[in-house]
């Protein structure tokens, strides 16, 4: 994990989360 931009977002860490499990659903689907 390297998403250390906590601060940068309103929700907080869990955007964070959320978005890079995203990130790298996207990668496995060739997106």
């Amino acid at each position: 994990i390297v998403s250390t931009h906590e601060g940068e977002f309103v929700s907080g860490r869990f955007e964070v989360e959320v978005w890079e499990m995203t990130r790298e659903e996207w990668s496995a689907r060739g997106l």
